[in-house]
C-alpha cells in the first residue's frame, strides 16, 4: 500500500530535511554537470538558513511529504522562475513533480494574476522532465558561475489559465 502524499507550503523547521532531500538528489543526478565553483554556489543556495530566508520573501516553496518526510520540493522565485525543483529518486516519474509544479503555478497566479510565463535554468539532466511539463528551450546551454544549464520557459497563456 502506498502511503498518502501531502503537499504544503514549507514550514519553519523543515529546512534541514529539505536540504538533505535536495543535496541527495543533487549529488546523484546533477552534480556531475557543475564545475566546483557551481557546486559550492549551489550548496550555499540550498543551505537551511538560505531556504528559510527565501521562504519569508517573494518565493513559493511547496514540499511533498510522505509520513512527514520530504520527498519532493519546489521553489519559485518572484512567482515566475523555478529556482529549485527536486523529487527523491524512488518517487520520480510518479506524478509528484507534476503535482508540485501544478500547485506552485496556481499559487503564483494567485499572487501575480497577470503572469504570462514561468522560466527555469534547467540542469541538462532535467530538460526532458521540463519538456514534459510544457517548457521549451529559450536558448543554448550555458555555464554561469560554474553552473551548467539550459534556459527554458513555459508560456502560461492557454496552458493553465484557459485563454488568459
Amino acid at each position: 500500500m502506498v502511503n498518502e502524499i501531502n503537499y504544503m507550503s514549507m514550514k519553519s523547521g523543515q529546512e534541514a530535511q529539505i536540504f538533505n532531500l535536495i543535496s541527495t538528489v543533487f549529488d546523484e543526478f546533477v552534480e556531475t554537470y557543475f564545475l566546483e565553483e557551481g557546486r559550492n554556489e549551489f550548496l550555499n543556495y540550498i543551505d537551511p538558513n538560505s531556504l528559510k530566508e527565501r521562504s519569508q520573501s517573494n518565493h513559493i516553496n511547496i514540499v511533498a511529504l510522505q509520513n512527514q518526510n520530504p520527498i519532493g520540493f519546489i521553489e519559485i522565485r518572484d512567482y515566475n522562475h523555478v529556482s529549485l525543483f527536486f523529487v527523491a529518486k524512488e518517487f520520480q516519474r510518479k506524478g509528484i513533480g507534476k503535482e508540485l509544479f501544478r500547485r506552485s503555478v496556481d499559487l503564483c497566479l494567485q499572487k501575480k494574476s497577470e503572469l504570462q510565463k514561468i522560466t527555469v535554468n534547467a540542469s541538462p539532466n532535467s530538460v526532458p522532465a521540463y519538456k514534459k511539463l510544457g517548457f521549451i528551450e529559450e536558448g543554448y546551454e550555458q555555464i554561469k558561475n560554474g553552473i551548467r544549464f539550459a534556459p527554458m520557459a513555459l508560456n502560461l497563456v492557454n496552458k493553465y489559465t484557459g485563454n488568459r
